[in-house]
């Protein structure tokens, strides 16, 4: 008998380090999101480096998280809104630029076919100074 409480001791000794082994890593899981969740609370509450845009960015897709980032992700720093904005002008602009160039090919069109109906007034002016000139001179020879 003896030598069985040995042997039931050193297998409960294998179990109990098994047990210990097991305790100490999800102990050490428990640690390491805890601090993950520090860590990234940190961030959003300090802001460090001013990446807290950036991760919430990232956190956006995850499916518990996303929800409660994503205001954070929608909320645009003054130079975004100054860089967006002046993106906008810029489109404006060229928009507009686009539109003036149109409408200067159209003035243009139109001052030719002005000037092409000048030149046919003219011409048709001269006609009829022509034609006045010799109706006056058939007057004047009725009139002899």
């Amino acid at each position: 008998m003896a030598k069985n409480k040995p042997n039931k001791s050193g297998a409960g000794d294998g179990e109990k380090t098994k047990k210990k082994i097991g305790t100490s890593i999800i102990l050490i899981l428990i640690i390491l999101i805890l601090t993950l969740i520090i860590g990234f609370g940190a961030i959003f509450l300090f802001n460090f480096g001013g990446i807290k845009k950036d991760v919430a960015r990232m956190l956006v897709n995850v499916p518990v998280v996303g929800s409660l980032v994503r205001p954070i992700a929608d909320v645009k720093s003054p130079g975004e809104l100054e860089k967006e904005r002046f993106e906008t002008e810029k489109k404006d602009f060229s928009i507009r630029e686009q539109q003036l160039n149109e409408r200067e090919q159209q003035l243009n069109l139109k001052e030719k076919a002005l000037a092409e109906k000048e030149t046919s007034l003219a011409a048709k002016e001269l006609t009829i100074k022509d034609l006045e000139t010799q109706l006056s001179d058939k007057l004047m020879d009725v009139k002899e």
